[in-house]
């Protein structure tokens, strides 16, 4: 939910922080709020562009059924921004494949 918010995808503000490790997942609680460690792949890790490890992110949470067209122009708007397009270039090749499907018309 962090990933869609900071992409301006959803208005939603999330309340706990999370963060992606390849370690042990794992919930630590500091006074009412709550740090979250969720496992992923560690191919999560080899994005060279922190923007495009967060709309890989962000796509995900949405799911492939529910990503529509004025979403892929948001993402594609916000890609557009880098101002280091190889790494988008490089990044786009590792992404997993429905995700290139869906990018692929940007």
């Amino acid at each position: 939910m962090t990933a869609l918010n900071a992409l301006g995808l959803s208005t939603q503000v999330p309340m706990n922080a999370v963060y992606l490790t390849d370690g042990t997942p794992r919930i630590l609680n500091v006074g009412n709020r709550k740090i979250v460690f969720k496992k992923c792949a560690p191919r999560m890790f080899a994005y060279k562009s922190e923007l495009f490890a967060m709309v890989v992110v962000a796509m995900k949470e949405i799911g492939v059924s529910h990503i529509t067209d004025e979403m892929i122009c948001n993402i594609k708007n916000i890609l557009a921004k880098e101002e280091n397009q190889q790494l988008i270039k490089s990044d786009f090749q590792i992404a997993p494949q429905w995700v290139r499907k869906k990018l692929v018309t940007i």
